[in-house]
């Protein structure tokens, strides 16, 4: 009975602990790129390292100019823009 209660525990601990760890990239990665009044943030999106061939683009912000079009990739480029 105690075995079972035990590994029971560890089991909600490693579940608990795997979903931390699969939140926290994602909420840091946009930590640093939230517009301020009058701001936008584009993100362009390219093909491989080289960072030649451009494959999608996201804008959002506070200029109502709000859209996104291709694919995401782990190459990316950011830029915070005034409008």
């Amino acid at each position: 009975m105690q075995l079972s209660r035990l590994f029971g525990r560890v089991a909600i601990t490693l579940v608990l602990t795997t979903s931390a760890l699969t939140v926290a990239p994602v909420v840091s990665a946009y930590a640093g790129w939230l517009p301020g009044d009058n701001q936008e943030v584009t993100t362009t999106y390219y093909s491989d390292a080289t960072r030649t061939v451009v494959v999608g683009q996201t804008v959002y912000g506070n200029c109502g100019n709000d859209y996104s079009w291709g694919t995401d990739s782990a190459y990316l480029s950011r830029a915070l823009t005034d409008c």
